[in-house]
């Protein structure tokens, strides 16, 4: 990597893979010649992305790079975008990736961003660790996609127990 190793000048595309064993693992598009304006124009190909940025390629190629072996089971987040083109789902798949989904991993950090009044980080950690994964909470394992809604309730809903039980 050179000192000039920067973001790409239009969009910076991230992908979190979130292996089996918890590790957190990012990809972006960035590029080895940052540009300050995109030399592309509307409508043209990609071909100036690796021509004349040197961008390493899409994110989901870097992250499935990074991850190796950790890919195989693991859920891949796209933020940035609205689909990932047909070589990155074949990349992401191929590499043995379970899940793609676009927008914002759900993770632990997301979750214990938000508590309800009285309910503390160990209410928690007590009330919805998996013992098998205890990276994840319960309704993680539990459900292949929750939505960050349903974990957020459930997630309210056992600090309002713990918070009754006087814990």
């Amino acid at each position: 990597m050179n000192d000039n190793y920067g973001p790409c000048a239009k969009t910076v595309i991230r992908c979190t893979i979130i292996a089996t064993s918890g590790e957190v693992i990012v990809g972006e598009n960035w590029c080895e010649n940052p540009q300050e304006v995109c030399p592309r124009t509307f409508g043209e190909g990609y071909e100036k992305c690796k021509t004349i940025c040197k961008q390493l390629g899409h994110a989901e190629e870097v992250a499935v790079k990074l991850a190796g072996a950790k890919a195989l089971g693991a859920a891949a987040y796209l933020e940035g975008h609205t689909y990932a083109c047909m070589d990155c789902q074949h990349s992401l798949f191929d590499a043995g990736i379970k899940t793609l989904s676009i927008g914002t991993p759900i993770t632990w950090r997301t979750l214990m961003s938000n508590l309800p009044d009285g309910c503390t980080d160990q209410d928690i950690d007590d009330l919805c660790r998996d013992e098998e994964k205890p990276w994840q909470p319960l309704s993680m394992a539990k459900r292949a996609e929750p939505s960050i809604m349903e974990l957020m309730e459930e997630m309210h809903k056992l600090c309002e127990e713990a918070v009754e039980l006087g814990k």
